[in-house]
């Protein structure tokens, strides 16, 4: 295949013999490098935007700022009869279409200390509506069984049953943050501040990966709850419980938050 020489104006391909372009009309200077045809197209994945006239004009969909203003607008015939065939041309709308549908990355905001904090609160208070009427039936259920066996003194609240009340507590509340954790990946709390608990890449977490996250709480109140603040120190606001499960905290947008 002969050489070609391409018009700075419109990259219009013009001839080697030459002397003003075929196209445009513009004079073709001796400095103009011979070009292949096969090399005036770029990479289709490359996505920079291309110094040609014509390819910005098809990228951005209007003429080049180069181009006279009397200039007719860019039409498919229009870049069809510029460019060098009409299967490049295609080629071009299709590299277009690509650059102005592809998707950007959501931009992940870390829940802080304070309102995963209000969070936890609202979580206490849902746990404390469900423990105080469950200890009160305990303890007279078992005050019920003594009478039944003929102990007829009162049952006073001591060491043991404080201890076991406390390890029911405990046990409702491991199951509470566990399963909501791994089914819906909030609690009620955090449902009710669109917080959500996810992965490091933003995956939903695991029954395994809850469960430690929910006995790394444990790890997180030694130290005077020094593992808590944490959340308030590190870059991604997260505590002792999420370093151990590998969690983090997000805020969701308003229509995920909806949903």
């Amino acid at each position: 295949m002969s050489d070609t020489r391409a018009c700075k104006s419109c990259s219009y391909l013009n001839t080697a013999r030459a002397e003003s372009c075929a196209a445009c009309g513009t004079p073709l200077d001796e400095s103009s490098a011979p070009v292949h045809p096969g090399e005036t197209l770029r990479d289709p994945d490359d996505l920079t935007l291309p110094t040609s006239p014509l390819l910005r004009a098809v990228l951005r969909g209007e003429p080049d700022a180069a181009t006279p203003p009397a200039a007719a607008p860019v039409t498919k015939a229009t870049v069809e009869r510029l460019s060098p065939t009409v299967d490049q041309a295609a080629l071009l709308r299709d590299l277009a279409e690509r650059l102005h549908t592809r998707k950007v990355a959501p931009t992940v905001q870390y829940a802080g200390f304070f309102v995963r904090l209000g969070a936890f609160l609202i979580d206490s208070i849902v746990l404390g509506a469900f423990a105080v009427p469950l200890a009160a039936a305990g303890y007279f259920g078992l005050r019920a069984g003594m009478l039944v066996i003929g102990h007829s003194e009162p049952i006073q609240p001591d060491e043991t049953i404080l201890t076991l009340l406390i390890a029911g507590w405990f046990a409702m509340a491991a199951v509470y943050f566990t399963v909501l954790h791994h089914t819906y990946g909030q609690t009620i709390g955090k449902s009710l501040l669109g917080l959500e608990v996810r992965t490091l890449d933003l995956g939903e977490v695991g029954i395994m990966r809850c469960l430690i996250r929910t006995l790394g709480y444990a790890v997180s109140s030694s130290f005077l709850g020094f593992g808590f603040l944490l959340v308030a120190l590190t870059p991604r606001k997260r505590g002792w419980h999420d370093l151990i499960a590998g969690t983090c905290v997000v805020r969701l947008a308003r229509d995920e938050a909806a949903a």
